[in-house]
């Protein structure tokens, strides 16, 4: 766990295809600067041949939120998008209506299960990615009638 003054952030890798960020204590100020180079880390491109399908942020332990932390989690869920990875985000829907309502409006939008726990055993139980077949185009030579038509429009030209 990385330890600041006022925010504590750990990642765990959980089964397959899960990865998990707590975050707890303020989620405000420098601190966002931290959350949003962690969830950049954690939505890159994977380098090993473990793909990470599932993002779940677990904001159950903070104290306060600010506008700012909760948009770097809004843009880790569309960096997520393109990167065919999901973002779930637990640990708020039950306090959402006690929140001032800018925060609140952002968390519902985000918000997802309010355990983590329920949150991971759901993620466990879909069934994981049919792996796609690895096609080299180079080593499929194209069809004869496709190579003579080249060949014409090459002629044709020339």
């Amino acid at each position: 766990m990385a330890a600041d003054d006022a925010l504590l952030l750990a990642v765990e890798h959980v089964r397959d295809r899960i990865t998990v960020v707590r975050v707890a204590g303020d989620l405000t100020g420098c601190a966002v600067g931290r959350l949003a180079r962690l969830l950049d880390r954690c939505t890159a491109p994977p380098s090993g041949v473990v793909r990470r399908r599932h993002l779940v942020v677990d904001l159950g332990d903070v104290r306060s939120f600010s506008v700012a932390g909760l948009q770097v989690v809004r843009r880790a869920a569309q960096v997520c998008a393109h990167a065919s990875m999901t973002l779930h985000v637990t640990g708020v829907a039950s306090r959402i209506g006690v929140l001032p309502a800018d925060v609140g409006v952002m968390l519902a939008d985000l918000g997802g299960p309010d355990s983590l726990e329920e949150a991971v055993d759901a993620l466990s139980a879909l069934p994981a990615p049919a792996p796609r077949p690895v096609v080299d185009a180079r080593m499929v030579p194209a069809p004869r009638h496709v190579r003579r038509r080249r060949r014409a429009d090459l002629v044709a030209e020339g």
